[in-house]
Parts: C-alpha cells; sequence; structure tokens
C-alpha cells in the first residue's frame, strides 16, 4: 500500500510541473466564438472576466440565446439596446416571460 501512495505522489508531482496543456484559452478565436454561441447570453457575458483576451472576446459572438424568465425589465432593456447596435447578429433566440409586455417586445425590436 506504501508504495502505491509513493507512486501517486510522485505522479501529482509530475503533474504539477509538466506544462499545461489543452487550455481553453489556447484555442483559436473562432473555435472559442463557435463555442460561446452555445451559452445563455449571461453566461457568454461572463466570460469576460477570465483575462484579457477573453475581456471583449463575447461581443464578436454573433448567436444570442437570451432567457428573460426572471423579468428584470433593465435588463432586458440593456440586451435589447446592445442588440440592436450589432450589425453582424446571425441568430437570436429569445425566452420570453409571460409578464412583458407587447409594449416590452415592441421596444426590443
Amino acid at each position: 500500500m506504501r508504495n502505491q501512495d509513493r507512486r501517486r505522489g510522485i505522479m501529482t508531482n509530475q503533474i504539477r510541473r509538466s506544462p499545461r496543456r489543452g487550455r481553453l484559452s489556447e484555442f483559436p478565436d473562432e473555435l472559442l466564438l463557435k463555442i460561446l454561441s452555445f451559452l445563455p447570453s449571461k453566461d457568454v457575458v461572463a466570460t469576460s472576466a477570465i483575462s484579457k483576451r477573453w475581456k471583449s472576446l463575447w461581443k464578436e459572438v454573433k448567436k444570442f440565446r437570451y432567457d428573460a424568465t426572471p423579468s428584470y425589465p433593465h435588463t432586458f432593456q440593456m440586451f435589447a439596446l446592445f442588440i440592436r447596435s450589432r450589425s453582424n447578429v446571425e441568430s437570436l433566440q429569445l425566452k420570453l416571460n409571460p409578464n412583458n409586455s407587447r409594449q416590452d417586445i415592441k421596444d426590443f425590436g
């Protein structure tokens, strides 16, 4: 049993010393943008906190998924303004709260 523990310790040290491989940040922007396009918009924006490289990467995403079911009118309005300012949106998927008024939807368009 003691030999196994020693081997585990050696393996752990080797892993710690080995160069980091397979890091998401090493992927090209095109692939990262493709991955981000599958996430809800809230999560896409949250990736801006990962690193300097990611800080503005989310702004290049062309497909958006927005869930407005927890109805926060100010958040919805900010998202609507952001989308309206974009010229490169390829796809937009909205999930609205039944409490969203028709005026909210008109304001979005």
